[in-house]
């Protein structure tokens, strides 16, 4: 009996101990640029592997099959040191739609309670805590000709390495 009892702790205990974080990410060459989100995994402090960090698309809607991550908010794009009108806590919603197969489609909402954000799936079932990361972050400081600007840490029974790993039609 203890035995299935403490099973039953460590498994609940270890559903909700992932954490990751979301990027917005910009890559700049001699023709333009590339920009969208990233989820990274925070225990990595190293360039994200293009072969396996896939980049979101900075989209307007991500309703439906869309794919991508909606962002509403002055703090959604660059964060450019000091100027606080891109500070991730002026985030107001941040929509992510991740995969339609397993259904990975969350909405982050401030809530008003300090610097927490709640994260919901689409049948309004919370599934986490994000709160804004301000601040320079020297991640990408040696990942050649991208550049990262952290927006949210999200605690969550999902990782970077799962959101990142299944096959969804990319």
């Amino acid at each position: 009996m203890k035995t299935f009892f403490l099973i039953m702790v460590i498994a609940a205990t270890s559903v909700a101990s992932a954490m990751f974080d979301v990027y917005f990410v910009r890559h700049d060459f001699h023709h333009g640029a590339v920009q969208g989100f990233q989820v990274l995994d925070p225990s990595q402090n190293s360039c994200p592997d293009a072969k396996t960090t896939r980049l979101f698309d900075d989209m307007q809607d991500v309703s439906g099959n869309k794919i991508g991550i909606r962002c509403e908010g002055s703090g959604c794009r660059r964060y450019r040191g000091d100027d606080s009108a891109y500070d991730p806590s002026n985030i107001d919603v941040m929509e992510m739609h991740l995969s339609n197969t397993p259904g990975l489609h969350w909405t982050i909402y401030k809530t008003g309670h300090g610097k927490q954000w709640e994260m919901f799936d689409v049948h309004g079932v919370s599934r986490g805590q994000c709160e804004p990361v301000p601040g320079n972050d020297d991640w990408f400081a040696h990942c050649g000709q991208w550049s990262g600007y952290r927006k949210m840490r999200c605690h969550s029974e999902f990782s970077a390495d799962f959101i990142n790993s299944h096959d969804r039609g990319w």
